[in-house]
């Protein structure tokens, strides 16, 4: 009959480890009811439409500065040859 192996120093026992437990939900669950209140729905509508103006500037910035780069690139290109 063979021997079961001794545990390692950095292994420990098949006892010792056990199932992650899952953690606690953030929100506990309502009874049907609303989370949020209608100030609170209106002020998320406030911050996405901030947050959508800013990234709609960000965008459009970003592809300002994308053509002028290449231009560039283009112009020293063409210098070069």
């Amino acid at each position: 009959m063979p021997e079961t192996p001794a545990p390692t120093a950095d292994a420990p026992p098949a006892a010792a480890v056990a199932a992650p437990e899952r953690p606690a939900p953030a929100v506990a669950p309502t009874a049907g009811g609303d989370p949020f209140s209608a100030d609170e729905y209106r002020q998320f509508a406030r911050e996405d439409g901030r947050a959508g103006r800013f990234i709609g500037w960000l965008l459009c910035a970003l592809f300002v500065y994308t053509i002028i780069v290449a231009s560039a690139a283009i112009w020293w290109t063409v210098q070069s040859v």
